[in-house]
């Protein structure tokens, strides 16, 4: 263990050290021995409690400094878990029952409007540019834009879906099961057919992909910041079975 950890602490060590033995030389010549002997006490008891308050000192910023990025990186998983359960949900409660389905494109449904409310403080996460991976800033990154433009898609096909597609189907009588896809897409026509099926495609395959780098990246950012920081407080995603 080093008795000295810090720059901080050495330079201070150093001036003090530098003082205090130009002082006693200077008294040598001038004090008596009981004299000179009770200058050191006083002067050594001076050093010994400015280092011993500068120390605590220290240790107090650098705690502060760990329970600072501890919040910061927790926060990130969080965010990462919170996109997780709704891309989940999108693909549990629209994509799935008719995931499989050759007239998907129709039979999905328009989903409620999401919001964009996922933000990531890259600045307080700067310290992870230092870790193993250095480049799970970029990853974080690349996700949240990919989030965002996947949830403009699924707002804009639901709005398509329900300003376009509803009204021609009810307009048709085509409304509930029992018609044929051929019966559908001759309604609607060929570029609404085409629109839909493009965005309904570009959708799934986008849901999917942010569900699996969730898992991938929350997993990597709880390794990193367990090696960082220390295992003690850090939350992390745990994925569903079989999602």
């Amino acid at each position: 263990m080093k008795l000295f950890p810090s720059l901080n602490e050495r330079l201070l060590t150093i001036a003090i050290l530098a003082f205090v033995s130009g002082l006693v030389l200077g008294l040598v010549a001038t004090v008596s021995k009981a004299e000179l002997v009770t200058a050191a006490l006083t002067l050594s008891a001076t050093f010994l409690g400015a280092y011993y308050a500068f120390s605590l000192q220290s240790k107090k910023a650098k705690l502060e400094q760990l329970q600072q990025r501890k919040t910061q990186g927790n926060l990130a998983i969080f965010n990462i878990s919170r996109i997780y359960n709704m891309f989940l949900c999108v693909r549990n409660q629209f994509i799935d029952p008719s995931r499989d389905s050759l007239g998907r494109h129709f039979e999905i449904q328009a989903s409620y409007e999401f919001e964009k409310n996922f933000d990531f403080n890259y600045a307080e996460l700067a310290f992870l540019f230092n870790s193993t991976v250095p480049n799970i800033l970029g990853e974080i990154n690349t996700l949240h834009n990919q989030v965002t433009s996947t949830i403009e898609l699924i707002n804009h096909r639901s709005a398509f879906h329900r300003e376009q597609l509803q009204p021609k189907l009810e307009s048709a009588g085509l409304v509930g099961d029992g018609y044929n896809l051929e019966e559908v897409e001759k309604v609607v026509g060929p570029r609404l057919t085409i629109t839909m099926k493009t965005s309904t495609d570009d959708m799934v395959e986008a849901v999917d992909d942010i569900i699996e780098r969730c898992e991938t990246i929350s997993k990597e950012l709880n390794r990193v910041l367990v090696e960082r920081l220390d295992e003690t407080g850090i939350v992390s995603l745990i994925p569903v079975d079989n999602a």
